[in-house]
């Protein structure tokens, strides 16, 4: 065995102990004397020197060595399969196998895509040149925070291969994992791209519930999305005919989910669409797209009033928040413009006055929002708040009114209340108002006192 301190043929010197959890690798931390500034690696050495997995071990090293430079397999540096032990030196990857990241990609559905689409894209390096991984789960994949690779090929199968040295009824590989005709007679020696499949869909499970050893699986489970049930379902069916026949199939309907969870159209986006897509992230990720929202708003102006209308009673407020605070100028008149093509129409709800105002209040108390746009915010306000006379609505833009202290806004909205003396707002208080402008427009427009 190879132990800490040692220094194996001369130029590896071990530093340390990185596992010993594999079936039939131990995997330790070295230097290498030729490199000792490098990157870290890790040598990995065959600890069960019985023949078949000494054999086992030196088909691994092999298949690696033959799928260098393929970035979705783990790279072989350097090995000697004569050694005693034989081993093999590999990149150190520093967060490990994908169950150290479980916690990441159950709360997060782009990471989440990233990961399985990685590993999808790994699985399928391995099956275009005719090899079968048969031992798949998420220990087997390894990250180093942008980049993932599938090792651990010991088990791998080769089409036509004269190597496959497994007796016929053996089902070696980690039993929670394994699709049911490796328990057959012959099965296990005859894995194919179905095989794969079945331990790809219980990796997809695993990751996203936490269950190491998911012998058994809730169909359910309030982890597993529910647009990725139906997927993982038809991984890991019993009959092997009733699966994904290929990768491609499988990544086609792992993608078509993932558009509906995202809210991704096909086609050119729409404003349906693109708010859709907005919407969803916010929900997922809790944040905005600058791009997809400026195309939202571009998309808006050329809507019909019925289109618009549909639209704009479905944009959540804090889409208006990130609009004024986050969007140029620009974007902040051409989504007002078509913002008011609904509130003029005053088909809505009474109590849909209080959101409007709410929403262009995020326009008129926003520093980056110019005085032209927070008037217009507050004009479009005053509007949805008189069509439905609704009380709270008049409240929210009194208190617009009221806040004024620029002298610049001060005078766009003495304008306003000059245009609206015969509306409610002409009857905010001028005495609790911060700006003389704004209390002498307001007196002006007061009728005498008989």
């Amino acid at each position: 065995m190879i132990a800490v301190g040692q220094v194996v043929d001369d130029r590896f010197e071990v530093k340390g102990v990185c596992s010993a959890a594999g079936g039939m690798g131990a995997v330790l931390h070295v230097r290498d004397r030729q490199d000792p500034d490098g990157p870290r690696k890790v040598l990995k050495f065959c600890k069960d020197t019985s023949p078949e997995m000494l054999t086992r071990f030196r088909r691994e090293v092999r298949l690696m060595y033959e799928l260098r430079g393929n970035p979705h397999v783990m790279t072989i540096h350097h090995c000697n399969v004569d050694h005693s032990p034989p081993y093999f030196v590999m990149d150190f990857y520093e967060r490990g196998d994908l169950f150290n990241i479980t916690g990441e990609i159950q709360s997060n559905f782009e990471a989440q895509e990233r990961v399985f689409m990685a590993m999808l894209d790994c699985v399928e390096a391995l099956h275009e040149r005719d090899v079968f991984h048969r031992d798949i789960k998420p220990q087997n994949f390894l990250f180093d925070g942008s980049r993932l690779v599938i090792s651990d090929l010991g088990l791998s199968a080769e089409v036509e291969s004269m190597t496959r040295f497994t007796r016929s009824a053996d089902a070696w590989g980690t039993a929670a994992y394994l699709p049911p005709e490796f328990h057959m007679p012959g099965g296990f020696k005859s894995a194919d791209a179905a095989s794969d499949v079945f331990m790809v869909g219980k990796s997809f499970y695993a990751l996203l519930t936490g269950v190491e050893f998911p012998f058994y699986m809730q169909q359910d489970h309030p982890q597993v999305p529910k647009q990725l049930r139906p997927i993982i379902e038809r991984c890991c069916r019993q009959e092997k005919g009733q699966r994904y026949n290929a990768i491609a199939d499988l990544r086609a309907s792992l993608r078509h989910a993932y558009d509906a969870i995202h809210g991704r159209v096909d086609g050119p986006p729409t404003a349906a669409g693109l708010l859709t897509m907005i919407t969803k992230r916010l929900g997922t990720s809790g944040d905005f797209s600058t791009e997809q929202v400026h195309q939202f708003i571009e998309e808006l102006q050329g809507l019909d009033e019925d289109s618009n209308k549909e639209i704009c009673f479905n944009i959540p407020q804090d889409l208006c928040q990130f609009i004024a605070q986050q969007l140029p100028p620009a974007d902040h008149v051409a989504f007002l413009k078509a913002y008011r093509v609904m509130v003029d129409t005053g088909d809505y709800g009474w109590s849909f006055a209080e959101t409007i105002a709410d929403n262009m209040a995020r326009f008129f108390y926003c520093a980056e929002v110019k005085p032209a746009e927070k008037t217009e915010a507050l004009r479009i306000a005053i509007i949805g708040a008189h069509n439905m006379h609704r009380f709270a609505a008049m409240e929210t833009c009194m208190a617009m009114v009221k806040a004024i202290d620029d002298d610049e806004l001060a005078q766009y909205v003495r304008d306003l209340i000059v245009e609206f003396q015969d509306l409610f707002i002409a009857d905010t208080d001028p005495n609790v108002c911060r700006s003389i402008a704004i209390r002498n427009a307001l007196v002006s427009v007061r009728p005498p006192q008989l």
